[in-house]
């Protein structure tokens, strides 16, 4: 089974320059909870009616894009005041990397 052990988001939605956020991936204690900034709703602005973007969603799609889902095509030219233009993400795997379809 594969675990996600770490990713790194550079100018990823609201986060500017690099932040590498941190997985657990211990058989014991393998619960990571990640808090942040509106970390209960999900969606870019336009989805849920608010004025950012939400950190659950920078986590999800962060992942999605670092696995070869370009999710944050469009998202600089339709949410300038939110988003880089250049966003990048990476993920450390241990284990076989998932396919996502």
């Amino acid at each position: 089974m594969a675990k996600i052990k770490s990713l790194i988001l550079e100018n990823f939605g609201p986060f500017r320059g690099k932040h590498k956020i941190s997985f657990s991936t211990d058989e014991e204690k393998n619960l990571t909870v990640v808090f942040g900034g509106y970390t209960f709703s999900f969606g870019p602005p336009s989805i849920t009616g608010g004025t950012h973007f939400h950190f659950s969603t920078m986590i999800s799609d962060g992942i999605r894009n670092a696995l070869g889902k370009n999710v944050t095509k469009n998202w600089s030219e339709w949410f300038p005041e939110h988003y880089c233009t250049d966003p990048k993400s990476s993920v450390e795997i241990e284990g076989k990397a998932p396919v996502i379809n």
